[in-house]
């Protein structure tokens, strides 16, 4: 039995793939497997993966989505722990060596992941300020959901996690329920795994994150804003019996209804802009970025209403 198992998903990734697969073969650490699962591809993906012959499990899907290849490599692997690594990332090579030796040393920590370095498609460095360097945090974090919700975490992406097979077990793998765009299956994970037990997040990156014209994020940007209340909405029925829980939801929501409201506002659609808004302060009344829009919008309907 492997200590990891490192489930790369990809779609159409013939052009990062071996980059992705290179940097799990010169991990400092060894003992791990490699389980790449081919989500539907209709490129050279799969001649790709088979050039490296049994240093990697290839597994065909038909398209179903990354989360369901997650689930997939998830269900092949034998590691006591799972990494993930999406095809167009890639991983420094202390990563599996670094993250193995907290598990090691933190038993009550379920789930860890790292900070990551943007890179762009050639795979240089894209300098901007992570998250722990923007909020002043100098020092890694241990907590549980609550500061996952409470925005004291910043959002995991997939390719620095690594999560014991224990606690994947308990939470079912990746909800292939939710909406693809947005991501809020990584962060519906984080908050699951920190019911159940801690987070650890090192403020070193791990990993690099390659940003791209073909990322699903770029793709359906649109989409991303009803995605994140269907992530809320499963988390407010799954907590139907906890207001506790359900209390670190409604500021979420209030941020949301607030966002579109001023961006409804920006495109001078009154009437939207003040339902949405309105909407955001009953579950967020006390937000400062509500009541400054509202103001705005009472200004500039006056300023409307005033023009010959």
């Amino acid at each position: 039995m492997p200590k990891v198992s490192v489930i790369i998903p990809v779609l159409n990734g013939e052009r990062f793939v071996r980059d992705a697969i290179e940097s799990v073969l010169s991990q400092t650490f060894q003992d791990f497997e490699i389980i790449v699962v081919d989500d539907g591809s209709t490129d050279r993906t799969g001649e790709v993966v088979k050039t490296f012959g049994s240093k990697v499990i290839y597994k065909y899907q038909a398209n179903a989505g990354a989360d369901k290849a997650y689930n997939e490599g998830i269900a092949i692997g034998s590691g006591e722990s799972f990494a993930f690594l999406d095809h167009d990332d890639r991983w420094y090579p202390d990563k599996l060596a670094t993250q193995v030796a907290l598990l090691d040393l933190h038993s009550h920590v379920g789930l860890t992941y790292s900070e990551v370095d943007d890179v762009d498609e050639g795979g240089r460095p894209i300098r901007k300020r992570t998250w722990a360097e923007r909020r002043g945090v100098h020092h890694d974090l241990v907590g549980d959901f609550r500061a996952v919700l409470k925005r004291k975490f910043p959002v995991a992406v997939p390719s620095a996690m690594m999560i014991r097979r224990e606690i994947l077990e308990k939470i079912g793998g990746f909800d292939c329920n939710l909406p693809a765009a947005g991501g809020y299956g990584d962060v519906e994970m984080c908050v699951l795994a920190g019911e159940i037990s801690r987070l650890y997040f090192m403020v070193r990156p791990l990993a690099q994150y390659r940003v791209h014209k073909w990322q699903m994020t770029h793709q359906r940007r649109d989409e991303m804003y009803v995605n994140y209340i269907a992530f809320l909405d499963r988390l407010w029925n799954r907590w139907k019996d906890s207001p506790d829980k359900r209390a670190l939801l409604l500021p979420h929501y209030g941020r949301y209804w607030s966002k579109l409201g001023r961006e409804e506002l920006e495109k001078r659609d009154w009437m939207a802009a003040s339902k949405h808004l309105w909407v955001s302060l009953r579950y967020r009344p006390t937000y400062p970025r509500t009541w400054l829009a509202l103001v705005k919008l009472q200004f500039k309907r006056l300023v409307s209403h005033s023009s010959p």
